[in-house]
């Protein structure tokens, strides 16, 4: 159950994959613990294919981070997971996520597009917001919820495709997205959200 390991704080890239070998056992990884690579000031790149969720602020803080490659097992990004990552440019949630915590990629000033997979059934409040340099976001035809503030304080995002299967956006869920025009019926988006 549980894996001795180090988070060596000089390391740029981290790969995490779904089976490790220890001490001459194969076994699968379920999880990452949360807070595991908190505040890295070297991570570049991470690579992580889970058959479980990517925990609490689990990447919070890491300022260099500039890619994130999430793969087709990990079911869940939890609260914080990738807060204040200010370097990373973009992120594709797979298909195999159902749920995007609260908080999870907020603070993320340069990304500029996120593509959120059609199993993601909730995003969760402020779950992207402050991304000021997000222009365009695809949330696939799974999710139902759009939490309260998930993109407030998106000042750059001009593009958002939301799919058919979402009943409920939640109160303020775009506020403050200066640069979105797109029309819904005959009201603008900041007309009616």
């Amino acid at each position: 159950d549980v894996i001795d390991g180090i988070d060596d704080e000089l390391q740029n890239e981290v790969n995490i994959n779904p089976i490790v070998s220890y001490k001459g056992i194969d076994m699968k990884v379920l999880c990452v613990q949360p807070y595991t690579f908190y505040q890295n000031s070297n991570l570049q790149k991470i690579s992580i294919d889970v058959a479980g969720g990517i925990g609490q602020h689990m990447f919070d803080g890491c300022k260099d981070l500039r890619s994130a490659i999430l793969g087709k097992d990990v079911t869940a990004i939890e609260e914080y997971a990738f807060n204040d990552c200010s370097n990373l440019e973009s992120i594709v949630v797979p298909d195999s996520v159902k749920e995007i915590g609260q908080y999870a990629f907020s603070d993320c000033p340069t990304m500029t597009s996120a593509i959120i997979g059609i199993g993601t059934q909730t995003i969760g409040q402020y779950a992207f917001s402050n991304c000021r340099g997000l222009t365009s976001v695809s949330i696939g035809n799974g999710t139902r919820d759009i939490g309260q503030y998930a993109f407030s304080g998106c000042s750059g995002l001009t593009s958002i495709i939301i799919g058919n299967s979402t009943k409920t956006i939640r109160q303020y869920a775009f506020q403050n997205c200066s640069s979105l025009q797109a029309k819904i019926g005959r009201a603008s988006c900041r007309e009616r959200v």
